[in-house]
């Protein structure tokens, strides 16, 4: 990061200031990704499938804990939760 300041003409401090500003911003806002619900798929227990990139599918029961699968989430797309 020294070098990169150095070479810009940027202040280390603000750098990190900047840094931190942006991640919080991009912590704060809520991507929004399209939804297919699909009927004749439907689970009678309520059982929801969610379908990731790569082809990866995750089932999540009725009644789940919504911080766990926001971790779960960030680790199958690798990304820090």
């Amino acid at each position: 990061m020294a070098a990169f300041c150095e070479r810009h003409g940027l202040a280390e401090n603000r750098f990190y200031s900047w840094r931190r500003l942006v991640a919080q911003r991009d912590a704060e806002q809520t991507a929004f990704v399209p939804v297919r619900v699909l009927a004749e798929n439907a689970d009678p227990d309520g059982t929801l499938e969610i379908v990731l990139d790569k082809g990866r599918r995750l089932r999540v029961p009725k009644g789940f804990d919504p911080a766990t699968l926001r971790c779960l989430l960030a680790v199958l797309e690798e990304q820090p939760c």
